[in-house]
């Protein structure tokens, strides 16, 4: 009777733990997602603000980041009110817009980045030929003007 009632005990004590742990344990896997979401988020908006200094249109990007911010705050209420299920999804859901746009925010940077690159390799080559147009206009005409006004007369012996 004893070995009984020290088993009944047992699985009483661990049903008891694992119910009073668990809201605790999802409590954390929410937050952990919103973290994750929330930094995710903050790395987009960094990509995205080096590729509008590079010079490219973000404009589209800027409104997908701010309808994830959105869906992020709509997570992080529905955690302060305790409804974890919502907050889990709704900041999964971020996480996922968020891969696709880090992806394209990067793709945006990079090609922003190449093609100011491009640009500046057209402006130094077009004012190298441009200069040695210039130089070679102003020697041409120098010879012309030292051909047609000083005549060396050669004076023989």
């Amino acid at each position: 009777m004893g070995v009984v009632r020290f088993v009944a005990s047992a699985v009483m004590a661990a049903l008891f733990l694992t119910i009073a742990f668990a809201p605790v344990s999802a409590q954390q896997s929410v937050s952990d997602s919103i973290a994750t979401a929330k930094q995710q988020l903050i790395e987009c908006f960094d990509l995205t603000s080096q590729a509008e200094a590079a010079g490219a249109n973000v404009s589209s990007l800027t409104a997908s980041l701010n309808d994830v911010g959105t869906l992020l705050s709509q997570s992080e209420l529905a955690y302060t009110e305790g409804d974890f299920e919502l907050s889990q999804s709704l900041s999964f859901q971020c996480i996922n817009r968020l891969a696709n746009l880090l992806s394209e925010s990067l793709q945006i940077r990079n090609s922003a980045i190449s093609e100011r690159s491009i640009q500046s390799l057209y402006r130094v080559l077009f004012s190298i030929f441009g200069t040695s147009i210039v130089l070679l206009a102003g020697y041409s005409i120098w010879r012309f003007l030292m051909r047609r006004y000083l005549q060396v007369e050669v004076v023989a012996d």
